[in-house]
């Protein structure tokens, strides 16, 4: 049942579950020296070989670490209090469903991305309860905002800024497309098969941003 109630402790729960990926993964380095491995298009990739992500890179892995950084001191807090903030006024609920979408965006990142360890079932929670919390959040924003919403302005700032942190997405073509010439992909798939980022931002982000910013400037 869609109420904020309900709602608030979904975010509670997603929050403790972010809490404990990303201090994993940020501090529970313990010791080791790099090794390198032959990854699938025959090159040599040095690992971490320590950690929550000994199996990647050292680039892949301090991305990952990155992320857990990002999370600890900038999604966790929003959360927190957008999620208070809802419970005397709905127009923060879109506060608080960008919170979560990044939250989801993460869990998916971990669950898909990172390499088989310890820890998987951890990230499957993870994204199980903030997809759900996600789906919540939209649909009591869905269902509230018809009560608030107003007629927008173009606001032309607003839509620059959409369609730059669109093609941003696409940035992974520099990356993407040399491979297809030069066979060698190890740089930045790393050991995985392949890269859910990519196909996120490039087959998600990038056209979900464009739709917006053409909505936005169509009021």
């Amino acid at each position: 049942m869609l109420s904020i109630k309900n709602l608030f402790r979904l975010v509670m729960l997603v929050c403790l579950l972010l809490v404990i990926t990303a201090a994993l993964g940020l501090f529970f380095q313990g010791e080791g020296t790099t090794r390198f491995v032959t990854a699938l298009d025959g090159h040599q990739v040095e690992l971490l070989n320590r950690g929550t992500y000994a199996n990647h890179s050292i680039l892949r892995a301090t991305s990952y670490m990155g992320a857990d950084l990002t999370i600890m001191i900038i999604v966790v807090p929003l959360l927190l209090v957008s999620s208070y903030v809802s419970k005397k006024s709905s127009k923060s609920l879109m506060i608080l469903c960008g919170g979560l979408m990044i939250a989801f965006y993460y869990s998916i990142s971990l669950a898909f991305g990172a390499a088989f360890n310890p820890y998987f079932l951890l990230y499957t929670v993870l994204f199980a309860v903030s997809g759900f919390a996600f789906a919540n959040a939209l649909g009591l924003l869905i269902k509230t905002s018809r009560s608030w919403i107003i007629t927008q302005t173009k606001n032309v700032s607003t839509v620059i800024f959409l369609i730059i942190a669109g093609l941003s997405a696409l940035v992974w073509l520099t990356l993407i497309i040399p491979t297809f010439f030069s066979g060698d992909y190890s740089a930045f798939i790393d050991v995985n098969t392949t890269e859910p980022t990519f196909a996120l931002d490039i087959g998600i982000v990038f056209p979900l941003f464009m739709v917006i910013a053409y909505a936005l400037h169509q009021k």
